[in-house]
Order: C-alpha cells, then structure tokens, then sequence
C-alpha cells in the first residue's frame, strides 16, 4: 500500500489520526478567528486544505515551502476534501529530500504517473541507500520544480512538458524488468536502476537558466547535479558503488562498446524509450497502412519503420 492509499484509508478511518509529511503550499491568518491558520498543503498525491491553531504565536508565511510532519483528523470522515483539522505540526522524522513530499502542482498534468511511478520503484527498490540517493537528488528544491515539468528534448523524442520524468521513469521500468541475472548482483541491478532514473538529469539546464554552454553535454551536466550526494553515498555503500553511479550517467558509458552490462542495459533503454516515442510522434501524421514515416530532426531526414497495419479484417 503506497502513501497515497494509506492516507485515503487514514481520511475515512474515525478511529485513526492522519500523520503524514505534506509541504506547506500557503498559510494564512483565519480572518474571523486569528488563532487559526489555513493552510494549503500537498505530497506527490495530491493538496488539501487544513486548518491549524499553533500553540504559540508564529508567521505565517515562514510555513511556506517547508515540508512538516503533521498530525490530525479530517473535519468530516464522510467528505475528506473538506480538509484536515491539524493538532500537531513538527519536522519530518526523515529531513532528507523525498519524492513522497513533491508537490503535485509542481508536475506537469501528463508527468504525474512518472512520479508516482518513480515512487513506487524506488520503494521496491532492496538496496535501500541507493533508493534514497536517488530520493534525495529528485527531491532537492533545485531539482524537483524543473524535473517533473521538463522536455526530455527539443524536438526530438518527449518534446513536451513533463516528457523528461517520463522519459527517465519508461527507463527505470525497462531496466527494472530485466533479470537479475544479468547484472554481477542485485546492488549492480539498483544501481543501473537509479542511472537510468537519473540519465537525463542535466537536461533540467533548459528549464532552469537562460545560460548554455554548448560545450558543455547533458551527460556531465548529470554528473555535475548529483555530485553533492555522491559522498553519502560512498559513506553508506561503497566508493565501488559510488564510482559505478557516476560512470553510468556519464558519456563514456553511451559508447558503443560500453564495458559491462549496467551500461548496456541503461543505454538500451533510453534508445528504446527515445525511439519509441520518435516513432509515435513521426505515424501520428500517417495513414494506418504507411510502413514508414519521416521526420527532419535537426536538418536530418530519419526515418521510422513500423510493421504494415492490414486495412479490413484478418483473413
């Protein structure tokens, strides 16, 4: 049962408080009963109103941005959209960056299943400190308001708003599905897991800053986003680990003749979800029957091929 659906079970439950971590969207002063707060907060589920009364007198626009843990009841258990009345607010047991806490608003409408998609495979995922390097990376407030909205390209593959989560979870799911038989072991498969999730990260650039280094590739910009998390991730696997998570997101592990099958295996999927979505994109236009179907990408005629659709019934 993931976050979402427990809190559901908690909204129509009298007998069980709600105690979750939300980030505080807005909070104002109740205009007819000053003691009280309004508030509107959100995790990577959805918002809700809510109403708190601090024990002791605070700014209300302090609470803004911030993840809390809060404690409480719903105001009406048979119509939980009428909000939250909260009795306890208090820092997270957990402060590190977490996906669960992402707003919903800070996702484009088409990324939304990414992310929870995301959450669920990293709550799968047994290695447990990679799973939280790569909570703590998507999380961070200079990643997640730009990751969840970004194109994964300009015109190439994903071309549109929230196309890069989507991109980077279709990754995660191929490599997930593999055996793990084909990796040395399972922190091998987790690892290749969270570079897949991770590929693409330096492409946030685009919709972050008006500045562009054409030097400067995707690939290193990736490396230069998680490198703040690479030492805990040392301390709490292994430098091994650490160095095998760098190499993977890195442009040396694209070249064609890539030296271990993590690097094969994430290199395949971004092909295979890149491709794909070039295919859709290139039939949209199309008849049923076309077997091929160009498209000009960056002065360059590519073409796709398709298996023939049959026009009428199988005979």
């Amino acid at each position: 049962m993931n976050k979402h659906q427990q809190l559901r079970v908690d909204l129509h439950d009298i007998d069980r408080l709600v105690n979750h971590d939300f980030r505080i969207m807005s909070s104002v002063v109740d205009s007819k009963e000053p003691a009280f707060l309004d508030l509107v907060i959100e995790d990577a589920y959805g918002a809700y109103k809510a109403r708190f009364k601090p024990e002791a007198p605070i700014k209300a626009s302090n609470l803004i941005g911030n993840v809390h843990q809060m404690w409480g009841f719903p105001m009406d258990h048979e119509h939980p959209d009428f909000g939250l009345l909260i009795d306890f607010i208090e820092k997270p047991e957990n402060e590190d960056p977490n996906l669960l806490a992402v707003p919903r608003s800070a996702c484009a409408d088409e990324a939304v299943p990414a992310l929870h998609g995301l959450i669920d495979i990293l709550e799968q995922m047994p290695s447990r400190p990679i799973a939280g390097f790569v909570h703590r990376v998507l999380g961070s407030d200079n990643v997640y308001p730009y990751f969840f909205k970004a194109r994964a390209s300009r015109e190439a593959h994903h071309a549109f708003p929230g196309g890069l989560a989507i991109h980077s979870h279709e990754c995660a799911v191929t490599v997930a599905g593999l055996s793990a038989a084909q990796f040395a072991n399972q922190e091998s498969k987790d690892t290749a897991i969270a570079a897949a999730i991770l590929h693409d990260l330096g492409k946030i650039e685009w919709s972050r800053s008006a500045y562009n280094n054409p030097l400067i590739t995707h690939e290193t910009r990736s490396v230069i986003e998680i490198a703040t998390e690479l030492p805990r991730l040392r301390a709490e696997t292994h430098a091994a680990c650490a160095d095998m998570l760098t190499y993977l997101i890195s442009k040396e592990a694209r070249c064609e003749h890539a030296a271990c099958p993590e690097a094969v295996a994430v290199a395949m999927a971004d092909r295979l979800s890149a491709t794909r979505d070039g295919q859709i994109s290139a039939f949209k236009a199309s008849p049923r029957h076309y077997a091929t179907a160009d498209r000009r990408l960056n002065g360059q005629l590519k073409r796709y091929i398709r298996i023939q659709d049959r026009d009428g019934p199988l005979s």
